[in-house]
C-alpha cells in the first residue's frame, strides 16, 4: 500500500542530501593570492610619523611564458606611476618572478633569480621556508629571506574583520636586515602588512580599505 508520508519523508531526505552534496562540491578550495583576474584591492598606508598614502592593486590578466608557465600580472599604483609585478601559482605555492617600474618614460625591470616563493597556498601554522637569490636589474643585489607562518589571527581593518594567517619574513638585502609581517585572508589576499627597518622599528603599516571582484 502506498504510504504517502513515508514517500514524502524519503523524498525530502534525498533532496537535502543532494543540496548538501552540491554545497560541498561547490565549496572553493583555499586560495590566498593572487585573486582573481579583474580583482581590485584598495589599501591605505601610514608611516610611523603619520604620513598617509593610497595603494591600488589590480590583477590585470594572465600571461604565458615560453616555458609554458602562466603568470598573473598585477598593476600596483601609488597615485603617481604604476609598477607591475608578475606571479606564478604552481601547485601549493605562490612565486614572484619579476617587477617593472615606469617613471619619466623610463622602464626599470627587476628579475628574481630564482623565482621567489612568497607563500604556501594554502599556508599552515608552523611552516617555514627560505629563499636565497638575486634581484637582477642595472645592478645585481643579493637577497636572503626566511619565512614563517606564525599562526592564525583575527584582525580588523577598514575593510572589515577577517580571519587570517600571519606570515613573518626576516631577511637581508645587500647585507642590510629587514622584517615584514603580512596577514592573508582566504579567497581575499593580503589584508594587512607592516614593514620594519634594520633596527626593528616599524616603518609603515598598510591596511585593506575595500576590494572588488568581478562577477563569476
Amino acid at each position: 500500500m502506498f504510504n504517502r508520508k513515508r514517500f514524502l519523508g524519503l523524498f525530502l531526505t534525498i533532496v537535502l542530501v543532494m543540496i548538501g552534496f552540491k554545497t560541498f562540491a561547490e565549496t572553493p578550495p583555499h586560495d590566498y593570492f593572487p585573486l582573481p583576474v579583474g580583482g581590485i584591492w584598495e589599501y591605505q598606508a601610514k608611516t610611523a610619523d603619520g604620513k598617509q598614502s593610497k595603494l591600488t592593486v589590480k590583477v590585470e590578466g594572465l600571461e604565458t611564458q615560453t616555458d609554458g608557465t602562466t603568470l598573473y600580472k598585477t598593476e600596483n599604483n601609488l597615485g603617481f606611476a604604476p609598477f607591475y609585478i608578475w606571479y606564478a601559482k604552481p601547485s601549493g605555492l605562490v612565486k614572484e618572478y619579476r617587477q617593472l617600474y615606469t617613471f619619466g618614460g623610463n622602464n626599470t625591470e627587476y628579475r628574481l633569480e630564482p623565482p621567489k616563493t612568497i607563500l604556501k597556498n594554502p599556508p599552515s601554522p608552523g611552516e617555514t621556508w627560505t629563499w636565497e637569490g638575486q634581484e637582477i636589474a642595472v645592478m645585481t643585489t643579493e637577497v636572503k629571506e626566511n619565512y614563517e607562518v606564525v599562526g592564525t589571527e583575527d584582525i580588523e581593518v577598514p575593510a572589515g574583520k577577517f580571519s587570517t594567517f600571519k606570515l613573518e619574513i626576516n631577511g637581508t638585502k645587500a647585507g642590510t636586515p629587514f622584517k615584514k609581517v603580512v596577514w592573508y585572508g582566504n579567497l581575499i589576499g593580503p589584508i594587512k602588512w607592516q614593514i620594519f627597518d634594520d633596527k626593528g622599528a616599524l616603518k609603515t603599516t598598510t591596511e585593506l580599505e575595500k576590494y572588488t571582484f568581478p562577477p563569476n
